[in-house]
This record gives structure tokens, sequence and C-alpha cells, in this order.
């Protein structure tokens, strides 16, 4: 109430006079900047202002007049008037008359931007724009040439104006076409082909692209979210989108089901089919790499608004998608951004999503120790949020998880920073009970290369921990490389100078019967593990008991004799086993009075005195 009564006292006066009050031209011309004004300072008040009787016929006879500086103001308004749902109520005459079309082939190209921008808003809003549409090709090739011709048409306009208003134009025209053109870009960049004319170029524009790379200078521009969004536009199929959006509405549907219902529903036509493929796709991702299109966003990421920020997050996410350019994101600065985004209190929950998750996707191909250890551990901290993250899917955690298990690998203060995460080994552990095989194995694996940390170490100790890892290295025919994985840390592990974790692993668990069974499993990487933890098995007298009761002197020795029929298969494991016999033979066992511990198939254990 309080804001309708200022605006009845104190625009009422102004408002209610007539061109003719006014006396000239430069009345109607202060009028319609008004309303430009309004719009910006308070959208609800600038449609109060365009609703008055007259005001959208004057605006009209503002732009018929032929007047630049007018027009330019006129066109601006119209602008500012169809970004709301109201004011775009009140252009009805404007679209009937067919001003808003004439304006597109206006001379003046600030009232040409202004048109285009206006009408790829109206056509958003109703739906109406498709790939064949008429509009649609003439708003981007608006667009393409207010974008080719933004600085020549600086100093065209310049020449035009008024002398009073040249300078200020002189100063802004060039950056008011190009955050139009933006704006015209940015609505129609969901089309196919749209988003590969930006990308390749065409006789519109052969340079459309190098230019929005160009005019990306920081988040605080006005243009940074439409640029950010057309980055992010061009670097995912619109199936991926729609398949994203679904997902985060928890509706169980495929965008393929929903294309048929919405043919069915007469929602969607025929004609309206998308080819937007994963290859083309990969193509547009070359394009901006070589374009210099991550030193863009990376731009972009300085001084971003929140929804700027995820839109540059996505961005860089899609185009870490295509394995060659990874390592152009590590030397350009994307990967240094992600790790900030990732990290910032201020970014949304999807942004430091959609940042973790490229730094996962980077580090699952690159050498980590090509970065610096800084890089290195701020990635971390990032990578164990989204494990614990429960809205993130299944492909964002085995992404993360492949990143982590190559940090692991490099040295102890990667190892130390993924352990001391709060609740980080538990996290490991839960995502080795993950329905997805890749996932299970991809934990297993990290684990794996964390030993022999203190942290994992304590882990193993547990005998109901090593019965997942036993389960999981006897499992070899259905998942070969979680048998491999959990193997392998079972080889570790037994060799560790540990006594808690020696007890655990030869007196209270099934390991000793996992390594003797893998040695007749066929598989040459399983049978070396398995060779090399029977090698340590051997320095603990009741384990060469053990060793002996389930029968590895003749799975050794058969294996011998097959490493001669066939050295091919067996070349690289012949040493060991060779080795692992002769330390088992020579090996001294328990003695007889001493307690044994006989673990059965469940993996349960049963203490007995020896006889």
């Amino acid at each position: 109430m309080r804001v309708r009564v200022r605006e009845e006292t104190l625009l009422e006066p102004i408002l209610s006079a007539s061109p003719g009050t006014g006396g000239d031209l430069s009345f109607m011309r202060r009028k319609a900047a008004l309303a430009s004004a309004m719009f910006l300072a308070h959208q609800e008040v600038g449609v109060f202002v365009l609703g008055r009787s007259t005001a959208v016929q004057e605006l009209v006879m503002l732009i018929s007049s032929g007047d630049d500086i007018g027009t330019a103001a006129a066109a601006e308004t119209l602008c500012l008037a169809a970004s709301n749902e109201q004011g775009r109520a009140l252009l009805a005459p404007v679209i009937e008359s067919g001003t808003l079309d004439a304006l597109l082939d206006s001379p003046n190209a600030r009232a040409r931007s202004a048109a285009a921008s206006a009408i790829a808003k109206l056509g958003v809003a109703s739906k109406a724009l498709d790939t064949n549409s008429s509009d649609t090709d003439r708003l981007l090739n608006t667009a393409m040439l207010l974008l080719k011709g933004a600085e020549d048409v600086e100093q065209q306009e310049g020449k035009k104006l008024d002398a009073a208003a040249a300078a200020e134009d002189q100063a802004n025209s060039a950056r008011v076409t190009t955050e139009r053109a933006v704006e015209v870009i940015a609505a129609l960049i969901t089309k196919s082909a749209v988003k590969d004319e930006i990308a390749h170029g065409s006789g519109r524009c052969t340079q459309a692209l190098p230019r929005l790379c160009a005019a990306c200078k920081d988040g605080r521009s006005a243009v940074a979210y439409g640029l950010a969004h057309i980055f992010a536009s061009l670097t995912v199929t619109n199936k991926d989108v729609q398949r994203r959006q679904l997902a985060e509405k928890e509706m169980d549907i495929t965008p393929e089901q929903l294309e048929e219902l919405q043919r069915i529903t007469k929602q969607k036509n025929d004609d309206d089919e998308e080819e937007d493929t994963p290859q083309r796709v990969a193509f547009r991702t070359q394009k901006i790499v070589q374009n210099d299109g991550i030193r863009a966003l990376v731009r972009l990421a300085d001084g971003a608004s929140e929804s700027t920020q995820l839109q540059v997050a996505m961005a860089l996410r899609q185009i870490a998608v295509e394995v060659p350019v990874r390592g152009s994101m590590v030397q350009h600065g994307a990967f240094r951004v992600c790790s900030d985004l990732a990290s910032s209190p201020k970014a949304s929950v999807k942004c430091v999503r959609e940042a973790a998750w490229c730094l996962g996707k980077i580090l699952v191909t690159t050498n980590p120790n090509v970065l610096t250890e800084a890089q290195r551990l701020d990635a971390i901290p990032p990578l164990m949020r989204l494990l614990k993250d429960h809205h993130a899917d299944e492909l964002m955690h085995f992404e993360a998880l492949l990143g982590l298990t190559n940090l692991a690998s490099v040295d102890d203060a990667t190892k130390n920073r993924i352990t001391s995460e709060k609740g980080g080994v538990r996290a490991l552990e839960y995502l080795q009970f993950s329905d997805h095989e890749l996932v299970r194995r991809a934990a297993t694996e990290c684990m794996t290369n964390l030993l022999p940390h203190p942290k994992v170490v304590e882990h193993l100790r547990d005998p109901e921990k090593i019965k997942l890892w036993v389960g999981f290295s006897e499992d070899y025919e259905a998942d070969f490389p979680t048998a491999r994985a959990a193997a392998g840390a079972l080889a570790m592990a037994v060799g560790l100078d540990d006594e808690e974790l020696t007890e655990t692993l030869v007196n209270k668990s099934a390991c000793i019967r996992a390594f003797v069974g893998l040695l007749s499993c066929g598989h040459p990487e399983l049978v070396h593990r398995a060779g090399v933890g029977i090698t340590y098995l051997a320095d603990i007298p009741h384990a060469v008991t053990k060793l002996k009761k389930e029968g590895a002197v003749p799975a050794l020795k058969k294996l011998v004799k097959a490493a001669k029929k066939d050295p091919t298969k067996w070349a690289a494991v012949q040493g060991v086993v060779a080795g692992a016999l002769e330390a088992v033979e020579a090996a001294k066992e328990a003695d007889p009075s001493e307690v044994i511990v006989e673990v059965d198939d469940a993996g349960d254990f049963d203490i007995s005195e020896g006889k």
C-alpha cells in the first residue's frame, strides 16, 4: 500500500503529462527513460508506469519518430518489460503492430539489440521458439550481427547521436550491444543447431565463440550468468539436461519415455526432434578449449553470484568429460577454481557437488604428481564430502573414489589427509557395501592404496571387517578387479609388523584358506598376490601349520609344474610361487602343544588345545 501511495503521489504529475505539455521530443525521451529506470529499480513500479493508459502507445510513437535516442530508450523499456510476466501482458499492442519485428531491422544497434532480447524473452516465455522457427533464425541472425559488429557499432553510434549523449553512449554502446547479444543467445542456446553454430561459426558470424570467450571479464559483469549458461549448455546434450532434471525431481522416468509421453499428449511434435549427440558435444568442447574457453570460465568464477558459480561449475564438470582436455584444465586454472568452489561456504549445495565431481573426473586420469602438494591436499576434503553426500549419484561416488585412489598412491601426506577427514575410513567402508559393483570396487581399491596407514590397519584388526575382504578376494568369478584389490590388501596386511593385525589374519579369519584357494583360481594376478601373502605367512609358525593343513604345499608344487608347461601365462609369477613354496617347506611349524585356532567356512573361529 505504501508503495502505491508513493507511486501516485510522486509519479502522477509526470505520467499525466502529454508530449504537448512537455513541449517537444525531448520530453518523450525522458518519459521513456523514466519507465526504464522504474523497471530497473522496482519491476512492480515499472509495470505501474507502463500500465498507464497511453504509456505503451507513446513508446510506439517515439519509435516511429525515427529519433535514434528516443528509439533506443523506448526499445530498452520494452526489453525490460519483457522480463516481467505482468509487463509482457502490456506489450500486446506492440507485438500486434509489428513494431518489435521492425526494430530488428533498425540501423540503431542499441534499439535492434533491445528488440531482439525482448522477442527472445517473449518467445521463451510462450515456448513459441522452436528450432525450425523463422523467428528463431531471425533472432539468431540479429544476435550474431550484434556480436560481430560490437566494436564498429561503438564508433558509428557516437557519430549519430546528439553531442550531449555521444560521449556517454560511446563508452557504453559496445558493452550494451554485447550484453543484448548474449541475452538473445542465452535464450536460444538450448537448440542443438544454435549450439553448433555458436561453436563452429557460420556465415553470420565466424568468430562467435571467440567473441563470447573474450566477453568473459569476471563474475561481476551484467552478462556473467548468461555467458556461463551458454558454456554450460554447449557442453551437454539436451537429453542429459533432461535426465538430470528428472533425477533432481526424483521422477522414475527416462528422457525417452518423457518424449514419448509428450508426443502422445501433443506437447511435442516430431518436427521438434533434437539431434544433439555426445559426439557433437565432444566437438563443441574441443572448440571451447581451442578458443581459451577454460580460462574464460575461470574468469567468470571470480566474484560470481551463486547462480553464476553453479553454471561455471557445471560447464567445467561437463568439459572434464573429455579426457584429452583434463590436462589443460589443470594448466589453465580450472582445477584450482573447482577446489575453491567446492570448499566455498557461499556456494550452493549443487555448485559444491558439481565442483567436487569435476575434481574427481580430472583426477581419474591425471598423474597426481604433476599437481602441487597444495593442489593435491586441497582436493581431498571436497571429494570426501562428496562420498558422504547421500544425494550424490553412483557415478559421482565412483569417480570421486577413483580420484582419491589416485591421490592415495602418492605419499604419506595424501594418505594422512584422506584418513584424517571426519569419518573418512568409515565412509569408504560404507561404499564397499554399495549396490553398484563399480562403486564397491573403487572403494576397495582406495582402501588398498591407503595401506599401511595406521587408521586403515586399525580398521582391519577387526575380524568382522576382514570377513568382507576375504569374501571379495574369493569372489573372483563374479568380480575379478575387486577380488584382485582385496587380495592385494590382504597380502600387504600380513606383511605388516603389527601383532594384533597378524593375530586377526592368522587366527581369527579365513585369510589363509583364501590364499590357498586363490592358488588354484587360474588367474596369474591373483596367484601372485596369494604367493606374496603366503611368503609373509611362512615366518609365522602358527600360520605355517595352517598353510600345510589347507594344502598350500601341493597347490604350490602344482603351480610350479604348470609354469614349466605354460611359461607364457605363468612367467610373471613363477618366481613368487617358487619362493613361496621354498619358504613354506623350510618354515618351522607351531609346537603341537600350543593353542590352535580353527576357522570354519562361515569365518567363525574355535580355540582348542593342540594334541
